[in-house]
């Protein structure tokens, strides 16, 4: 990231993050970082959740997850998938995820994982994985980059039809829009999540002090804060 962006989005300052999702009613939240897994920031969060009397009590559970870089189809561009993982806060599973991201790294900033690569280290990780595909545009458009599906795979159509990603996320109402009219024509329904993609822990849920997005409003969904209970609402 750019110089000073995520500075202070670290383990020291989980605080922050924590009281701005207190403030907005986030019962339920995953860090992604992009191609990396930090076991240790998870296990802080964890032990700070699990203290009966902390000062964050909306915020109930954390779930395992990373942002991937994939390049779907050979010759497309590259697309965001956000994995979570079902590691139920187990400490040798947090520590899976990590080292099997580690034995396939990503040292390039704009490098991206094949599509074979990326179901390896799925594989290799071994926990059930919820996908969830960024689309910033209609599903239709393939002019690059977006980091979106579209951007990606050829026939975007069919890899929701089979099931291979569980959902969408968008980061603006315009953009809802425009997939719910594109999802009107799929037999086969799919989630739509919004995505706060914060940067700036002290600026949650806008990206940073400089880039906000003032229309963003909170996914929604009567569920248990568990991975269960997020895979019952996507699927």
């Amino acid at each position: 990231e750019n110089p000073g962006l995520v500075d202070q989005s670290t383990k020291d300052n989980l605080g922050i993050l924590l009281s701005k999702l207190d403030q907005h009613n986030v019962a339920l939240f995953s860090i992604t970082d992009h191609n990396r897994f930090d076991p240790d920031i998870y296990l802080e969060i964890n032990k700070i959740l699990a203290l009966p009397d902390h000062p964050y009590q909306n915020v109930k559970a954390v779930l395992a997850g990373v942002e991937f870089d994939v390049i779907l189809d050979e010759g497309m561009s590259k697309c965001h998938i956000i994995a979570i993982f079902d590691a139920n806060n187990e400490v040798d599973k947090l520590k899976r995820i990590n080292e099997s991201i580690q034995s396939h790294l990503i040292e390039d900033v704009q490098g991206a994982y094949t599509k074979n690569d990326f179901e390896a280290v799925l594989k290799e990780i071994g926990l059930n994985t919820i996908l969830i595909a960024s689309q910033r545009k209609d599903i239709n458009n393939q002019s690059g980059n977006h980091n979106s599906l579209s951007d990606s795979a050829i026939n975007v159509e069919q890899i929701i039809r089979v099931g291979y990603i569980n959902a969408l996320e968008f980061q603006k109402p315009k953009v809802e829009g425009i997939l719910l009219n594109n999802l009107k024509r799929l037999t086969l329904p799919i989630s739509l999540f919004s995505g706060s993609d914060c940067h700036d822990w002290s600026c949650y849920p806008f990206h940073d002090s400089q880039n906000q997005n003032k229309e963003f409003h909170h996914s929604k969904a009567k569920i248990l804060p568990t991975f269960k209970g997020l895979l019952m609402a996507v699927t």
